[in-house]
């Protein structure tokens, strides 16, 4: 496969490389989540832990710059259904949580950890009702992805258009439903190709989105 890319690609991948320098930190995660601690107000309290990682992976396709999504299987736990991006937890076998994530990558969506360039690492994300604490990294390819979806964790498989993200139309507060029958109301959350898109991954695109704008504001 013959990379595909452009001028447009090449400089919005290079700026990405120096916005990860400056992060916009936590203060884009408070605008998604502006009733609960921080991740490091959390981490202040010493809670239970586990590590994970995922991966925000960017590739340049049909004239437009994408990012990754997927729609988890519907399963008995506390993340069923939900959007998210590619990414689980760490393993010991893992070197590092930069090998977790591009790990579960390959496990989940199919695409092979040598083809994906690390541009770094993202704020932590602390989740509370399943105590990971989340480690974002961001990737990128020099072609679009082939995908093969693990079908045991994966439903759906998503490309988001970096413009979609960056519409503040796609900013909403909605309803979402976090047992059968309870509700949380107001949530801050995007609406991406029709799907909802809220909780911990919302953060990370949060501050993927503040990383895209501080630059362009420059």
């Amino acid at each position: 496969m013959q990379p595909e890319s452009n001028e447009k690609y090449s400089i919005f991948i290079e700026r990405l490389k120096n916005s990860i320098k400056h992060l916009p930190g936590e203060n884009s995660h408070r605008e998604m989540a502006p009733f609960r601690m921080t991740t490091s107000e959390v981490m202040r309290t010493k809670p239970t832990v586990r590590l994970s990682a995922v991966l925000l992976l960017v590739h340049f396709q049909k004239d437009e710059i994408h990012f990754t999504l997927i729609q988890r299987q519907t399963y008995n736990g506390t993340h069923s259904g939900q959007m998210s991006l590619p990414g689980g937890k760490y393993e010991k076998t893992d070197k590092s949580l930069t090998k977790t994530a591009l790990r579960e990558t390959m496990e989940e969506i199919g695409v092979a950890s040598d083809e994906i360039k690390i541009i770094g690492e993202m704020s932590q994300v602390y989740i509370p009702v399943s105590k990971f604490l989340i480690h974002p990294f961001i990737g990128y390819l020099d072609h679009p992805p082939l995908i093969v979806k693990d079908e045991r964790e994966v439903e759906k498989v998503f490309q988001v258009k970096i413009p979609d993200l960056l519409n503040q139309a796609n900013r909403i507060d909605t309803k979402i439903e976090i047992e059968k029958g309870q509700y949380l109301n107001k949530v801050p959350a995007f609406k991406l190709n029709e799907r909802i898109v809220w909780g911990a991954t919302a953060l990370i695109l949060n501050e993927f989105k503040a990383m895209i704008q501080q630059d362009i504001q420059k």
